[in-house]
């Protein structure tokens, strides 16, 4: 395998030549007065300029991910109004915001599939269609079947978008970039929430129905499908517009890539997905991000309902209220990736370990604090709180990508992935019906908030303990 650059993601060969230890790298050689001369990649990206397509890809990454969760925040604040019109129980709307996950689950797999099939360029672009469709039909919605058939089929998508995203992330940025690059991609989560507040508000005010915000998102998403089809491609080598010295370092990392997780010890470790999917470190990764979702899927679901029956907050006060808890988020999404890559660097770490540690640091302050948000007498402290709650559970959000990518080649990459946010996100599936459940029964915001915390922290604790990136089982040629 060591003979091929950029083997895994089919990017073209280019010049090489043996470098002490072992290691292929590409070069380039520049004639002078003198003679020639050989250069790294490294030193032509220099002189080449500090142009990367790159990040026009994760702008486009970025965007996708936005206009996608600026939906789930518009159903949270349309949620009153819902429920208000069409008489639904907090049973039945939990019902209907569960139809959501349980189209967009199964998806998560088949998009990781697809994408390491067919490209995922392709699977974003027709994710972003169906998607835009099934948005604008939401305000169609008449009845707790359509609303739950048009959730359902919205769902499915939705679903291909995280693995497709975390693929397109890794193809083009290298290992020592990818926790914070995946971090800045995922920060659209939270980004969402806090510029997708006061944006759907306006638009339910400005023309005062909770209608409008969903029509919005299907134009909008139409748009950026045209958009990701010019300025995505599945590797650097593909699109025009790369630069020279971004195509040769993302060969280079390729064919690094190769040689470490399809040679070890001279036998060869196993890169298809199933081979991958029940090592030990892949489940206790996606029952801990399991965890984490319920905590955050209760933030995401149900957290303006409760300022609203708990604290009196009017709509109008909503906007920023339920701003503050996803700025929160988005600055432990960034940080958290920074902060990964700098000790990796500094420390000379592998990878895997702070990205396990600080998921696993996070969470477990997470879950302490999540209990008290039910126990504070004002919003604001209840606001404040949240905001502390979501900053330490999304800075983990991005780095459950990056775990797998520790220890999953490339080729299996979109498919592991997909499977770890499918067990991930069957909370998605389970939290709405069980704490609807749980409100129609006055059991009090304290024991949901409680749940969402015990659900977080016991499989993570079980990461902690448990979890090391052991190799797959080999096998020969």
């Amino acid at each position: 395998m060591l003979h091929r650059l950029g083997g895994l993601e089919g990017s073209p060969p280019h010049g090489n030549c043996r470098q002490p230890g072992g290691n292929l790298r590409p070069v380039d050689t520049e004639v002078s007065g003198v003679g020639a001369r050989t250069a790294s990649a490294p030193a032509r990206a220099r002189r080449e300029g500090r142009y990367r397509h790159r990040w026009a890809v994760l702008g486009a990454v970025f965007s996708v991910q936005s206009l996608f969760n600026i939906d789930r925040i518009a159903i949270a604040l349309a949620a009153p109004m819902i429920i208000a019109e069409f008489g639904f129980s907090p049973s039945a709307w939990g019902w209907i915001l569960s139809c959501f996950y349980i189209g967009y689950v199964p998806f998560l797999v088949v998009g990781g599939w697809a994408a390491d099939k067919i490209g995922p360029r392709r699977v974003l672009v027709a994710a972003l269609v169906v998607w835009s469709v099934f948005a604008a039909m939401t305000a169609a919605g008449f009845s707790f079947l359509s609303f739950a058939v048009l959730r359902l089929l919205f769902g499915s998508g939705e679903g291909p978008l995280p693995p497709v995203a975390a693929k397109t992330v890794r193809a083009w940025f290298p290992e020592r970039k990818l926790s914070t690059a995946i971090g800045a991609a995922t920060s659209a989560n939270p980004v969402a929430g806090a510029i997708g507040t006061p944006i759907a508000i306006a638009l339910i005010a400005a023309f005062d129905s909770w209608r409008a915000p969903f029509i919005a998102l299907g134009a909008v998403g139409v748009l950026l499908a045209i958009g990701c089809w010019v300025a995505v491609r599945d590797h650097p080598s593909q699109h025009p517009w790369s630069s020279r010295a971004e195509i040769e370092e993302m060969a280079e990392e390729d064919h690094i890539a190769a040689a470490r997780f399809e040679t070890a010890g001279g036998t060869a470790q196993p890169s298809s997905v199933r081979e991958h999917l029940f090592r030990p470190i892949v489940l206790l990764t996606a029952i801990s991000w399991f965890g984490c979702m319920w905590l955050l899927y209760t933030f995401l679901n149900w957290f303006p309902l409760y300022l609203i029956q708990v604290h009196g907050v009017n709509l109008k006060s909503l906007a920023v209220a339920n701003s503050v808890p996803w700025i929160a988020g988005t600055l432990g999404l960034l940080l958290s990736g920074v902060l990964v890559d700098a000790l990796c660097r500094r420390f000379g770490a592998t990878p895997f370990t702070p990205r396990k540690w600080t998921i696993v640091i996070c969470i477990l302050l997470a879950g302490v604090l999540m209990p008290l948000v039910g126990l504070v007498t004002s919003a604001t402290a209840a606001v404040l709180l949240m905001a502390v709650v979501t900053f330490l559970g999304f800075a983990p959000v991005g780095l459950f990508n990056t775990v797998v990518a520790s220890v999953v080649p490339k080729s299996a990459f979109g498919g592991v992935l997909g499977f770890v946010l499918l067990i991930g996100n069957l909370a998605g599936v389970i939290s709405p019906v069980v704490v609807g459940y749980l409100l129609e029964a006055s059991v009090g915001w304290t024991v949901v908030f409680g749940l969402a915390a015990a659900m977080a922290v016991v499989p993570t604790l079980a990461l902690a303990l448990f979890g090391s990136p052991t190799r797959a089982p080999s096998r020969p040629r």
